[in-house]
């Protein structure tokens, strides 16, 4: 059995984690780093001696790793990711369009449209974003213009960005 774990995660909870997979009945457990995993996911060859950087943005916390001759080279676990960036759009929608949207439709802007760079060689199209008007109370549909919205606009990217610099210097 293959089982993920974060880069935070002790040597007691990487036991915790071994012994209740064979207690499951694994007759062996391999415990891989997330970062270490998406790589080899997406095809990147771990082995070769260049150095590359994987962010893995999880609903809780981000792995940053740097991944170079099979091994970890660099790594650090921050607690901005997803879930930060769902709420902050949530808010980003009602401070800018007075619109209360609910967690589903701020989780399918950040899916759809979100964005880490202002400029997109191919950026989404524009969409329709229903909610709440907070001055009437009644439903209202309005034009999303995907160009004001991009990761740069939301404060959790900016710490993000930032404390991810930070630690891998």
């Amino acid at each position: 059995m293959v089982d993920l774990h974060s880069i935070r995660n002790t040597e007691v909870e990487k036991r915790a984690v071994r012994d209740s997979a064979e207690h499951a009945g694994a007759k062996e457990v391999y415990l891989i780093h997330e970062p270490m995993a998406a790589a080899i996911g997406i095809g990147i060859d771990v082995e070769e001696p260049m150095g590359n950087m994987i962010i893995d943005i999880g609903g809780g916390t981000s792995e940053i790793a740097v991944i170079a001759l099979g091994g970890i080279v660099c790594d650090q676990s921050i607690r901005v990711a997803g879930d930060g960036f769902t709420n902050d759009i949530w808010d980003y929608m009602r401070r800018q369009h007075n619109i209360l949207i609910g967690e589903r439709s701020a989780e399918r802007i950040k899916i759809e449209v979100g964005s880490a760079l202002p400029e997109l060689e191919n950026p989404p199209t524009d969409f329709a974003v229903h909610g709440r008007d907070l001055m009437t109370g009644i439903p209202k549909r309005s034009p999303f213009r995907i160009r004001r919205l991009h990761m740069h606009s939301i404060s959790p990217y900016r710490k993000w960005k930032k404390r991810s610099s930070r630690h891998l210097k």
